[in-house]
């Protein structure tokens, strides 16, 4: 089944990644330190979407989710920028920390979905 924005897949997970690619998202840090990821995800399906909240990361253990604000981007009004706050573990892992995907929980239609989002250039810390 085609995947494009008329299909029903489309019409109930219709959640992508809209950061720029070419943003800069590799961090020095200290270990066990903060770091804060803008995290935009936009709606690409005609339906609106609701009660969107963070399930779970995929990615590198050694970057841990301390809080997440989740707002999905709605090109009419330009909104939904959300926020990931990421703790750089102890021990610092060979090469960089990474996240790679996340997993969003909301509802469209009057169902409630989850969806996993790769994120196109996810954040990476790096230990200093």
């Amino acid at each position: 089944m085609s995947r494009s924005s008329s299909s029903p897949y489309a019409a109930t997970h219709p959640l992508r990644d809209d950061r720029d690619a070419s943003a800069r998202t590799v961090f020095k840090r200290e270990p066990g330190s903060l770091n804060h990821y803008s995290l935009r995800i936009r709606n690409a399906g005609r339906a609106e979407v609701t009660s969107a909240s963070l399930v779970r990361t995929e990615g590198s253990p050694a970057l841990g989710v301390e809080s997440a604000r989740v707002e999905i981007f709605d090109e009419d009004s330009g909104d939904g920028i959300g926020e990931l706050v990421l703790r750089q573990g102890q021990v610092c892992p060979r090469g960089p920390a990474t996240l790679d995907a996340v997993w969003i929980r909301y509802t469209v239609l009057g169902m409630r979905h989850e969806q996993r989002i790769p994120l196109v250039n996810g954040p990476a810390v790096r230990c200093r």
